[in-house]
């Protein structure tokens, strides 16, 4: 089987153009050409293998297919409402009887990515940022304190600071993201792994330089900067030259009661957690509840998601290590805390499969699985993959090539599912005509949206951010 396969791959074309040259005529030619290459194309379909079946256990398919239909059922649920809107023209006359173009532009929902290589690619550069801004409005990036504060008096925000690999100047992406109309987060303010050898080793007096810290953050950005990570990884960080740390804990309360009053009330303070803590409820969800118990107010709740070795994911497939079918049961208990959930980071390997073309078909089976799931979670307000392209992970994080991109820019599968829902299947596309009072109805994804109108000789344009459901007014603008 394998073999008449890999030939009808191989030689089909080969064997069309044979048939052709055999027959009399022109016409003839034609005919046995096209037929030949309609059987040829067929059985080639029929028999390739799917390299993703190949390897993913029929277990972990089944349990997704038993999922599938309540993960559909959420996602209609929770990410899409019934819309009605007035619109009418400048004058605000009604807009009445006229064909409507109803477009998608953007999610409320962030899909994200880190950002981290911006700038550093070199002849690939802007192939990296074609590539991030057709698939996301969300980019991470790092405010490591040991990087960006490097001494006591040393705040390196700027463009014209020193370069530092996978380290880039915020103000450089915050620069490419304010051009696209894209959110910027940032992540991590404290982190035990990233705390600065010139630091205190006495706790209250790293405290006041963490606080100096975040204050200059802060200050520098104000609401530009939409979301950060207060605290990441603290069940992580137990070293005692992370001057922060205490057995307790206590420090991850004391950080986000100072930063809610260093930073704009419109800015998300999240903590971020790393993968088996956040995903096990005894260990974060007591110590998000011990926060607000001490009033320490968080906005969000960072889950990472990293599958860093092959033994990881084939825990996973296997349903030893995060079950595909434990995920909403962990998340539901979260939703209790009534706040956004993110999932913040994200690493799926491509390189579980015996060749190549099967680990990126893996790669992207189960990323097309996870994202289902997330998606229909109630309070899950985003999902961020990790690293965008091969060659770009930290350390031996690089070795499963967990990128959507390969390392030339090229899109794997993983990306190219990633796009289908994000960009085709969860995005609102129609047509529709508005009634004698300029009033449409329609029901579609949480968003940005573009309506247009064009009488042949004019087109008129009406753009809203439709948030939440209920009834608009939207002004209808001659196109420039």
């Amino acid at each position: 089987m394998k073999f008449l396969t890999s030939c009808f791959q191989k030689y089909g074309l080969l064997l069309m153009r044979f048939y052709g040259f055999l027959t009399g005529s022109s016409r003839n030619k034609i005919k046995i050409t096209l037929f030949f290459g309609m059987i040829l194309f067929f059985t080639g379909t029929v028999l390739a293998p799917n390299p993703a079946a190949a390897q993913i256990p029929k277990e972990y398919q089944k349990k997704f297919a038993e999922m599938r239909p309540k993960i559909d059922k959420n996602i209609e649920k929770y990410r899409k409402g019934n819309f009605h809107l007035v619109l009418v023209d400048e004058k605000g006359k009604p807009f009445s009887n006229a064909a409507i173009d109803v477009r998608q532009q953007s999610h409320s929902f962030k899909f994200g990515c880190n950002i981290l290589v911006l700038g550093q690619k070199k002849r690939k550069n802007q192939l990296y940022e074609e590539e991030f801004l057709r698939l996301f409005n969300l980019a991470t990036t790092t405010f490591c304190c040991s990087v960006y504060h490097p001494s006591p008096d040393q705040f390196l925000f700027g463009e014209k600071d020193q370069d530092i690999w996978r380290r880039p100047q915020p103000d450089r992406v915050l620069a490419f993201c304010q051009k696209h109309g894209i959110e910027m987060k940032g992540q991590p303010l404290i982190a035990g792994s990233w705390h600065p050898k010139w630091m205190p080793a006495d706790r209250e007096e790293a405290k006041k330089e963490y606080r100096k810290w975040m204050k200059a953050v802060a200050d520098h950005y104000q609401n530009r900067v939409g979301i950060y990570d207060v605290v990441n990884e603290a069940y992580l960080h137990k070293s005692p030259s992370f001057s922060l740390y205490e057995k307790n804990l206590d420090y991850v309360s004391w950080a986000f009661q100072e930063a809610q009053k260093l930073f704009p009330k419109d800015v998300l303070l999240e903590i971020n957690e790393a993968t088996s803590e956040a995903h096990n409820p005894n260990l974060y969800l007591k110590l998000l509840k011990k926060m607000r118990s001490e009033g320490a107010e968080f906005d969000s709740i960072g889950f990472q998601f990293h599958l860093f070795t092959k033994a990881s994911f084939q825990g996973h497939l296997n349903g030893h290590y995060l079950s595909m079918e434990s995920l909403p049961g962990i998340y539901r208990q979260y939703c209790e805390l009534n706040v956004p959930m993110f999932i913040t980071e994200i690493t799926v390997p491509s390189t579980l499969g015996k060749t190549l073309s099967e680990g990126e078909a893996i790669q992207a089976t189960v990323l097309d699985h996870l994202y289902r799931l997330w998606f229909s979670i109630p309070n899950m307000a985003g999902i961020v993959y990790w690293n965008l392209c091969d060659g770009a992970a930290w350390k031996s994080e690089g070795k499963v090539q967990a990128g959507l991109l390969d390392g030339e820019m090229r899109e794997k599968p993983a990306y190219q599912a990633l796009y289908q829902l994000i960009r085709r299947e969860w995005n609102t596309q129609l047509q529709v005509k508005s009634s004698a009072k300029g009033e449409i109805d329609f029901r579609g994804f949480y968003g940005k949206y573009l309506f247009l109108s064009s009488d042949g000789n004019k087109t008129k344009i009406g753009e809203f951010d439709l948030s939440k459901e209920g009834s608009v007014r939207v002004i209808m603008k001659e196109s420039e």
